[in-house]
């Protein structure tokens, strides 16, 4: 899997073993799931990875930027079919990222994407002028209360690392 979308997300995970886990030992690795083209190449490596565990139960301890929730017995197969779904997103890895921690479901992500603007009242002022017939320099652009504006805009939108998304998307159906 090495799509450079998917490469520059970097969902990885630490991989243990409960057996080492129990005993004291939080020995394992951080995988990157870019460098392996399935969850079967996956678990591959994380037997080799643990080769002196002769039935390793494998323990995810921790993971970083995955396109779901992910707890200490995930499903590493349904994570790559989402990065599937992330190929075709028509969407930078940062938008995306932005979209998971708002936690907007993958397939709603292009939908509730409204851009990339340095603060609220950016955002407020570019929906503004894409709603009014009025120049932004004219009236009545020179008397509006930009800060109430974003604030009250915001009610209905969210932001992470400055990348905006409508609360109102569309839920999409499987």
């Amino acid at each position: 899997m090495t799509d450079l979308k998917i490469k520059a997300l970097e969902p990885a995970v630490y991989v243990g073993t409960y057996g080492k886990y129990n005993n004291g030992s939080i020995d394992g690795k951080w995988l990157a799931l870019s460098n392996y083209e399935n969850a079967d190449a996956f678990y591959k490596a994380c037997r080799e990875l643990h080769s002196d565990d002769p039935d390793p139960e494998f323990m995810f301890q921790d993971n970083e930027n995955m396109p779901c929730e992910f707890g200490e017995s995930g499903d590493i197969a349904e994570v790559y079919k989402l990065l599937e779904i992330i190929k075709d997103l028509d969407l930078d890895a940062d938008v995306i990222r932005a979209g998971i921690a708002l936690n907007i479901p993958l397939e709603s992500i292009e939908d509730a994407y409204y851009g990339k603007y340095s603060s609220d009242i950016e955002f407020a002022e570019s929906c503004a002028d894409g709603f009014s017939v009025f120049p932004a320099t004219d009236w009545p652009f020179r008397h509006i209360d930009w800060e109430e504006a974003a604030r009250n805009l915001m009610f209905d939108f969210q932001e992470d690392n400055d990348h905006y998304f409508s609360h109102n998307y569309r839920e999409q159906t499987q």
